[in-house]
């Protein structure tokens, strides 16, 4: 499979030039384009264009990766950004609340799309390695994200 364009060219090494403490992040990334996470957004999103210029499955997927680095918060998404040599670009903290309000009547198709990525991983792991102890999914669930901007005090 081909890598991709931010990905190419990387490997791993225990010295030299441009060293990231985010490596595991990378991997991480790295594996969500390559089983096809962002592009399986994407498609589910169709038609969402208030703001085009980012792709919104890349966009969710950063938001992804940036939690399970440890972010918190939407801002730390920034840490992505502050290393374009690895990541290259990724969109901004303004753009990230944008595409969360944009796409919030949309988790359904999200999530749907989700799933159709990881049954497509388990044909892959089945063709590959024969029948395994595939995981019983847990019952549907939902996440409400609520938010509102404020102006910090000067």
């Amino acid at each position: 499979m081909k890598s991709t364009q931010w990905s190419a060219g990387m490997y791993a090494t225990v010295g030299g030039k441009g060293i990231t403490s985010r490596a595991g992040t990378a991997g991480a990334r790295m594996l969500l384009d390559k089983v096809g996470m962002p592009a399986a957004i994407s498609a589910a999103l169709a038609g969402t264009t208030a703001y085009p210029g980012h792709d919104r499955g890349r966009v969710l997927t950063d938001l992804a990766v940036t939690i399970a680095d440890g972010g918190t918060r939407l801002g730390d998404v920034d840490a992505l950004a502050d290393q374009g040599e690895l990541f290259g670009p990724v969109a901004s903290v303004a753009t990230g609340w944008r595409v969360l309000a944009e796409t919030s009547g949309r988790l359904g198709e999200i999530a749907a799309a989700r799933a159709e990525v990881r049954a497509h991983v388990w044909e892959q792991i089945a063709a590959r390695h024969g029948a395994s102890r595939r995981p019983r999914s847990p019952a549907p669930t939902s996440a409400t994200v609520s938010c509102s901007a404020s102006t910090p005090p000067s």
